[in-house]
C-alpha cells in the first residue's frame, strides 16, 4: 500500500520539524513544504496526500485561499484539510470551515488532537478509496455483491470543537 501523507504548509519551521519527527506516532508520512517554494499550481502538490495542515497566514498568500482551492479541485477534493494559527478567532474558524476545512487547530498542534480530529478519518477514507480501487477487479471475477460501506459514514470532527479551541485561545469579540 502507498504510504499515506500529511502535507504541512506552515511558515513555522519548528512546527515542520516537530510534525516530521512525529510521523511514526501519527501513522503517516509528513511532507513539510515551505510556502515560498510552492509552484504556481500549488494544488498539484497536495494531490497524493490524505490530509493537509495549512497555516492561516502563509506569508506569500492566505492559507484560506489554498484551502478553498483544494476543496474545489477534483484532484484534491478528497484531501482532509485543516487550518492552523497562533490565536484563531471564532470568525477565522467559521470562515475556514465554510471554505472546506474540516477543522482548525491552535499552534502548536497537539498530536493527539491532530490524530483524532483529522488524521484518523482521513486515513480511513484514503484506505477505503485504495481498497475500492484494488478490489474492483476481484469483485468482478467473484461475482460477489459489492461492499456498500462508504468512507462517508464516518462524520468529520464536530464543528464546535474547533470553535472551542478558538475560545480557549482567547478570540475576543469576533
Amino acid at each position: 500500500m502507498t504510504p499515506l501523507t500529511l502535507v504541512v504548509l506552515d511558515v513555522d519551521d519548528r512546527e515542520h520539524a516537530r510534525l516530521e519527527a512525529a510521523a511514526e506516532q501519527l501513522g503517516v508520512d509528513v511532507l513539510a513544504l515551505d510556502p515560498e517554494d510552492l509552484p504556481a499550481d500549488a494544488v498539484g502538490e497536495f494531490a497524493a496526500a490524505c490530509a493537509a495542515l495549512i497555516a492561516w497566514d502563509l506569508g506569500v498568500r492566505p492559507g484560506l485561499d489554498l484551502a478553498e482551492s483544494l476543496a474545489r479541485d477534483a484532484r484534491t477534493a478528497d484531501v482532509a484539510v485543516a487550518m492552523v494559527a497562533e490565536a484563531p478567532t471564532r470568525a477565522m474558524v467559521q470562515v475556514a470551515l465554510r471554505a472546506g476545512a474540516r477543522t482548525f487547530f491552535t499552534r502548536p498542534v497537539e498530536l493527539d488532537a491532530l490524530g483524532a480530529r483529522l488524521l484518523d478519518a482521513a486515513v480511513a477514507e484514503a484506505r477505503a478509496r485504495a481498497g475500492d480501487e484494488a478490489e474492483a477487479p476481484a469483485e468482478a471475477e467473484s461475482e460477489a455483491p459489492a461492499d456498500e460501506a462508504s468512507a462517508d459514514e464516518e462524520p468529520p470532527a464536530a464543528e464546535d470543537e474547533p470553535e472551542a479551541d478558538a475560545a480557549r485561545a482567547g478570540d475576543g469579540d469576533s
